[in-house]
């Protein structure tokens, strides 16, 4: 019929599900009795209960029973269960934190690139957050950063490959790049460093950098100094291509050559095809930042033979000069019209001596007069007239004969004028001890400086004069070194009242102070060219 609804599903409740609750029921009075406990009790109520449940929620509560999760372990079983899966969790843990070491492990030493061979007082590497001390055979990795101490401190780096990398006192070097990039780059932010790079395909991918230049190396030996306003790179062996960071200027420096990279100076360099300077053998040339030699025997351009680019040549202006037969130039004055100087500032000397504050200028000369009255300029580094105080000129550095430290006109002694951050306008002052002896004798003149010797005045390779000073050249400030200036041999710009007299067979200007023992060396080489058929002083003091 079709108001009949015991065989639909929803029906409720089923005359089947009926009769086993009923069924049920008088199992369980058989079992409890006719005063059932509060357990069967309770099982009795559960029964009459669900004898009214509709048929759907019943289906609906088995089937949430049929979801719930079973245990497939007896209820006395299930903390042994437990306590199985806490020692599984902790070997897995062990063993992750074992594969973990292992695996650093195995990364440290893929970046292990190189090692210390020699160290030579202290130094430091910075591995991370990390400080310590530095010490021979020691392995460094990528990332490291080495630095050494004040004094005389030095370290050797050596690779498997051969290439080695000396560090001097007082540098920072940083190996910054990973094996798997495709540059390796090696930074240098202070001090001066020396590289030997074999010639490999493997050395095409090594950079080295400072804050001012970038130079990639084709197996050579090398050497990279870096100062506060500058980047000075020497090439002893082989190529190297240096660029200039902040303008992109890029230049070859072959073997013998240097270039100086600075804020003013983009890059300096000696081209390949110069040839090396002759009639200087046995001289010492690093840091070396002018030349003159006077082998033109003619015209009016003094040539700038330190083989740095662009080239500080000077030019003959005044009839008092005449060119020494076989090499060197005479001034015979006093006209006050006659001088060498340049054509326009020397941007690229100021930059490389400004930058380390250390100065030498050298001199061959034969004094036309032992006594000369000025004191008379040999060469100058100045601001012409009406740049300075009171229209004086701006005094940069200078040498000059025929005053002693007394401001004494005609005592005939050499004098080192310099300004530094510690001196006024008018600079610090050296002396010889003793005049020139004689003008028919040549003498050799040099002028040191350095913060940490103060001045130096040697003659003949021994020590005539020494003053302790410090100070920096600034660039900027009241004692700053006058940026319009002009170098200038055998008189002053401006008034050209300061003649000297005399001959100048050899001048050159280096970047820092040479050691005594270089001095010693360059005057040892001698005179260049037919210069030294003049008889020399001898060293040998009376």
């Amino acid at each position: 019929m079709a108001n009949d609804t015991t065989d639909r599903p929803d029906a409720e409740p089923s005359k089947r599900f009926q009769g086993r609750m009923i069924a049920c029921e008088g199992i369980l009075r058989s079992r409890f009795g006719a005063r059932p406990s509060s357990a069967g009790a309770e099982a009795l109520r559960e029964l009459r209960a669900r004898q009214t449940e509709p048929l759907a929620a019943a289906k609906q509560r088995a089937g949430t029973r049929a979801q719930a999760p079973r245990s497939r372990l007896p209820d006395a079983a299930r903390p042994w269960g437990w306590r199985l899966t806490g020692i599984a969790a902790a070997l897995l843990a062990g063993l992750g934190l074992l594969f973990g070491r292992y695996a650093a492990r195995l990364r440290l030493e893929a970046d292990r690139m190189a090692a210390v061979q020699q160290l030579a007082g202290r130094a430091t590497v910075q591995r991370g957050k990390a400080r310590l001390p530095l010490r021979a055979g020691q392995a460094l990795y990528w990332d490291d950063r080495i630095v050494t101490e004040p004094a005389n401190s030095a370290v050797l780096v050596s690779w498997d490959d051969g290439k080695t990398l000396e560090l001097g006192p007082e540098t920072a070097v940083e190996f910054r790049a990973r094996p798997a990039a495709e540059a390796r780059q090696i930074h240098v932010s202070a001090g001066i460093v020396t590289a030997d790079v074999p010639d490999s395909s493997d050395a095409r991918q090594w950079v080295w950098t400072s804050p001012h230049a970038e130079v990639r190396v084709v197996g050579t030996r090398f050497v990279v100094e870096v100062r506060p306003a500058a980047t000075r790179v020497e090439t002893q062996r082989g190529t190297v291509q240096v660029t200039s960071r902040q303008s992109g200027q890029s230049a070859a420096l072959a073997a013998g050559s240097q270039a100086m990279v600075g804020r003013e100076l983009a890059v300096a360099a000696r081209p390949e095809s110069e040839p090396q300077t002759a009639g200087t053998p046995g001289r010492v040339r690093r840091s070396l930042q002018a030349l003159y030699t006077f082998t033109e025997r003619g015209g009016r351009i003094i040539r700038d033979r330190s083989g740095m680019m662009p080239a500080l040549d000077l030019t003959l202006t005044g009839r008092g000069y005449r060119w020494v037969p076989g090499g060197g130039l005479s001034f015979t004055g006093p006209d006050h019209d006659t001088i060498a100087s340049s054509a326009q500032p020397p941007a690229r000397l100021l930059a490389g001596l400004t930058a380390g504050d250390q100065i030498t200028v050298e001199l061959w000369i034969r004094p036309a007069e032992s006594v000369q009255r000025g004191p008379a300029r040999i060469l100058v580094l100045d601001a012409p007239q009406g740049l300075s105080k009171e229209s004086g000129g701006v005094l940069n550095f200078e040498v000059n004969h025929g005053e002693a430290d007394t401001m004494r006109v005609g005592s005939g002694n050499i004098v080192f004028r310099l300004r530094t951050s510690t001196t006024d306008w008018a600079s610090m002052m050296g002396t010889t001890d003793e005049p020139l002896r004689t003008a028919a004798l040549s003498y050799h003149v040099v002028c040191t400086y350095s913060s940490g010797t103060g001045m130096r005045i040697y003659v003949d390779g021994d020590l005539r004069a020494a003053k302790e000073q410090s100070g920096l050249f600034e660039t900027t400030g009241p004692n700053a070194w006058h940026p319009n200036c002009t170098l200038s041999l055998g008189n002053r710009t401006g008034l050209l009242d300061r003649d000297w007299q005399g001959d100048i067979y050899l001048a050159a200007i280096y970047s820092r102070a040479l050691s005594p023992a270089e001095i010693r060396q360059n005057y040892e080489a001698g005179q260049p060219n037919a210069a030294s058929e003049i008889p020399r002083q001898s060293s040998a003091r009376d």
